[in-house]
């Protein structure tokens, strides 16, 4: 009869198994939320990175195809320039 009432000692009620459980449940959500979190920034991150990429690349063709017109257009300007003298 003791070993029955020690054993039924150790064995949680069933509101203290649901509690438990409750703020294993409450631990993992708070969990979930965070990486929920951190997985949103990085997605925001990437995109933010890879349009910031797009717009300097585009920038920098605009830039790299106005110096090519200019050395061009130089270029052309010095070459009928010096064929006229003749």
């Amino acid at each position: 009869m003791a070993a029955r009432l020690a054993r039924a000692e150790s064995v949680p009620s069933p509101s203290e198994g649901r509690r438990r459980l409750t703020v294993v449940s409450h631990v993992s959500d708070r969990s979930r939320s965070v990486v929920a979190t951190v997985v949103g920034w990085i997605v925001v991150a990437l995109l933010a990175y890879w349009l910031l990429g797009a717009v300097i690349g585009t920038v920098r063709f605009v830039i790299r195809a106005v110096v090519w017109i200019v050395v061009l257009g130089g270029l052309v300007s010095l070459y009928a320039r010096l064929k006229s003298r003749d």
